[in-house]
């Protein structure tokens, strides 16, 4: 299982307890959402500043002028955090390079890419869009991917519209959504992502260390009410006090075997 989906798994699992004699503040706890920062494949300093300040993962910006080297400096660079790249032209050998390079999930920034490029078997996201229709939308949850990326472009803070943008990609993909974010999007919106259903997010490097710390701050999410539907009390069965009825007379009369 790759780290991605154990990542995955312990969201939907719920952050165990901690157990020991240690300080609460010393034992780690999961995150609620998986951490992610972007960065571009030339910024090393940015690559590092997102994995020192506790970046779950990194994602970097890639091409064809992208050289092995500088895939290598980012492996080094982001320790145990995982890490990928993102594909905008081509397919498959594209997918590939990434995945020899030691990535741990590769970005299809687009569907116009070619489908050779869903068969390596690293963990690919794609890019999906609020203008896609829902059936195309629905479409997606056929294709052998680990989730979906969705841009959440806003000033500061996000509105009710685009909350509602959101958990309709959400409910309609069913998979595992990382949210990109803004730079301009404050920290304090973690906890309206998180109600809207998304996996994960991703920020710049410079908000890693404000949405971690709002993340640790979250309050456990609330438990959705239990809808209880009224009990409407059944119509009494007509009795027949006097007599019987045509049928009753003839399963009585008929005759057996």
């Amino acid at each position: 299982m790759s780290k991605f989906s154990d990542r995955v798994k312990e969201l939907n699992q719920g952050a165990p307890r901690p157990m020991g004699f240690a300080p609460a503040a010393q034992r780690a706890v999961p995150l609620p959402l998986i951490l992610f920062a972007r960065a571009d494949a030339g910024d090393i300093h940015a690559v590092t500043e997102a994995a020192y300040e506790g970046a779950e993962g990194v994602l970097v910006g890639v091409g064809p002028a992208t050289t092995n080297e500088a895939l290598e400096a980012i492996h080094e660079a982001v320790g145990r955090a995982m890490w990928g790249g993102s594909v905008e032209v081509g397919g498959r050998p594209e997918v590939e390079r990434l995945e020899k390079a030691g990535c741990d999930l590769a970005l299809l920034r687009n569907a116009g890419l070619e489908a050779g490029a869903l068969s390596p078997e690293i963990d690919k996201f794609l890019e999906v869009e609020q203008e896609w229709p829902d059936a195309l939308l629905r479409a997606v949850d056929a294709l052998p991917i680990a989730g979906v990326m969705y841009r959440v472009d806003s000033v500061e803070h996000l509105t009710i519209q685009q909350l509602i943008e959101l958990q309709r990609v959400v409910l309609l993909v069913r998979k595992p959504l990382i949210a990109s974010l803004a730079p301009s999007i404050a920290a304090g919106s973690v906890g309206a992502l998180r109600d809207a259903g998304v996996a994960g997010i991703m920020v710049v490097p410079s908000k890693v260390r404000d949405f971690r710390a709002a993340l640790r701050s979250l309050p456990p999410p609330k438990k959705p009410k239990e809808r209880v539907d009224p009990l409407i009390p059944a119509a009494p069965t007509a009795r027949h006090d006097h007599g019987e009825d045509e049928e009753d007379r003839a399963n009585r009369q008929a005759p057996l075997g």
